[in-house]
Parts: structure tokens; sequence; C-alpha cells
């Protein structure tokens, strides 16, 4: 039973890897989208490698405390399974009426190719970042049902780079965007 026990605390925490690094990622991008869209669409797959890499060091930052727990029990995994079911119920209609390159970015790196559009329907008419929403719950829903020391600290980086990167993306977006996006 212990062995199952370590393999979910492992892949929370995995989970954990991705989902905190993702504002870290568009910190990459956002910041730097003139730069971005200049560069030959060869190097637009840089991007993924260097999500990559950041889940690398992520993952080398976090693994010592990798099996800390904070406290270990069911009802951390039943309240986390909330928080999982909330992030996949706003994570998926957050996808509804947006495109895959919209999701990837690519339509803000590549605009003379892909249709500029504003969404503003169905969950985005109601929060302006869902997706971010989506994954703030996942990462609370992981924290929650392990305990683990690492997923938290990989919580707290979430939390410090989500609000820089939304500075740069809210930016990029009124740029690119206009006053509709206001």
């Amino acid at each position: 039973m212990l062995h199952a026990y370590n393999i979910a605390l492992f892949f929370t925490w995995l989970g954990s890897v991705i989902d905190a690094t993702i504002p870290s990622y568009w910190l990459l991008i956002h910041p730097f989208a003139e730069w971005w869209k200049k560069r030959p669409d060869g190097l637009l797959r840089v991007t993924i490698v260097l999500w990559v890499a950041l889940w690398v060091v992520a993952a080398m930052a976090t693994q010592p405390l990798l099996y800390r727990t904070w406290y270990a029990g069911m009802w951390g995994w039943i309240l986390g399974a909330v928080f999982w079911a909330a992030g996949i119920a706003l994570y998926r209609p957050s996808k509804r009426d947006f495109s895959n390159h919209q999701l990837l970015g690519v339509s803000e790196l590549r605009p003379e190719r892909h249709e500029q559009r504003l969404v503003t329907s169905g969950i985005r008419g109601r929060i302006r970042h869902p997706i971010y929403a989506g994954h703030l719950c996942l990462l609370l829903g992981n924290c929650i049902a392990s305990g683990l020391v690492a997923n938290y600290v990989l919580l707290a980086w979430f939390l410090l780079t989500l609000p820089v990167m939304l500075h740069f993306e809210e930016r990029e977006l009124t740029a690119r965007l206009g006053a509709a996006y206001n």
C-alpha cells in the first residue's frame, strides 16, 4: 500500500512541476513578443524546449522535498479531488471557442497568419483568465491532497510568477487587440 501511496505523491508532484512553470514559460514569451514575432518558425519550437527545461529546473529544485509531507490522510485526498474537479471544470469550457493556436500562443506570435479575435463568450465572459484559474485549482488540489512540501513550494512559485506574467500578458493583449480587450 505504501508503494501506491508514494506513486500517488509522485504524480501530484509531477503535475505541480508542470502547472507551476506555466507562468514562467509565458514570461519567456509575453515580454518579448515582438522579438519572437521576428524569429523564423523553427525557433518557435525552441519555446517548447525552454518549457521542458523549466520543468527540469523545477523538478531538480523541489526533488529533495519530494516525500516530505506536512500531513497525510484521506480527508486531504478528498478535498484535493474537489479542487481537481474545479480545475477541470474551469479548464474544459475555457477551451471552447478558443483555438489551439490561441491556447499555445501561436496566434500572438504569428498574427499575420492567424485570426486576431477576442473571445468573450462562455466562461471567458465571466472570468478573464479561466485557464490560469484552472491551473491554480489543480495546483491547490495537488497540495491539499498530498501535503507535500514540494507541492507547496511549487504553488508559491506559481503565485509569485503569475501576477508578473499577467502584467506582461495584459500589456501585450491590449497592444494586439486594442480597446476591445480592455
